[in-house]
């Protein structure tokens, strides 16, 4: 059963984002192309949605592939946009995810 397959998996990334939350880290998957990068982030953003209650962390995935040249603070100020400043106002933490 994939769903079977895949419970390591969430539970690994569950207890990396229970760690300390008040400290900035960062989680890097690696991969040859084909392995299921982008799969898993996607289904992180799934989780994280559907765990949003309890959690109370927004999930922001970005494709790194529609911008050249630019930084990754670029890229979350043109994804965001005005959107940062509601969320900093309302103290939501947000989990960035960075694919490509």
């Amino acid at each position: 059963d994939s769903a079977a397959a895949r419970q390591p998996l969430r539970e690994t990334v569950e207890a990396f984002l229970q760690t300390d939350q008040k400290r900035h880290r960062v989680l890097l998957l690696q991969g040859d192309a084909g392995t299921g990068k982008t799969t898993l982030s996607l289904l992180l953003c799934k989780w994280l949605w559907q765990d949003f209650a309890t959690r109370k962390a927004v999930p922001v995935r970005i494709e790194m592939r529609r911008y050249t040249a630019i930084t990754a603070e670029g890229c979350v100020a043109d994804v965001l946009g005005e959107k940062a400043v509601k969320l900093s106002e309302q103290g939501l933490p947000v989990v960035f995810i960075f694919d490509g």
